[in-house]
């Protein structure tokens, strides 16, 4: 979408509505609709960042995010059928009981820690998911 710095991040966190609204001018709609906290919950935003616990597996990283996102009176069976068809949905299985890792010492790869972040924010069902710099650190083929 254009070079380091140009406001690609900066734009995505207007969309997602994480600027403060006195930064931003100009309407936001989504389907017609003029965009409001309501709509904010169809959103899914993954940072360029990804912030995991390093000692939780995959499976545990999202069934952890099941229990905090997912509606409250939803069933824990459906939250854990959710988290498994994620998994299958994104070629998790691999690496569900891998933990995830960090500089300290190896968990998964890069490219199933991208797939992870994709995955937490897919669990919520998003009508729309951003992305910010997906490819970053992932190796070239």
């Amino acid at each position: 979408m254009g070079p380091s710095g140009c406001g690609k991040t900066t734009l995505l966190n207007a969309l997602s509505g994480r600027l403060c609204t006195e930064d931003v001018e100009g309407t936001i709609k989504m389907n017609g609709h003029r965009s409001t906290e309501d709509l904010k919950r169809f959103i899914a935003y993954c940072t360029q960042e990804d912030v995991f616990f390093p000692h939780l597996t995959v499976r545990e990283t999202l069934t952890y995010t099941s229990r905090l996102r997912l509606p409250r009176e939803a069933p824990i069976s459906a939250k854990l059928e959710q988290v498994e068809n994620i998994i299958q949905a994104l070629n998790l299985s691999k690496c569900s009981n891998t933990k995830i890792g960090d500089i300290r010492f190896r968990g998964i790869s890069d490219g199933e820690r991208k797939r992870v972040s994709i995955a937490n924010e897919l669990l919520t069902d998003p009508s729309v998911i951003l992305l910010d710099e997906p490819t970053s650190g992932l190796g070239t083929y």
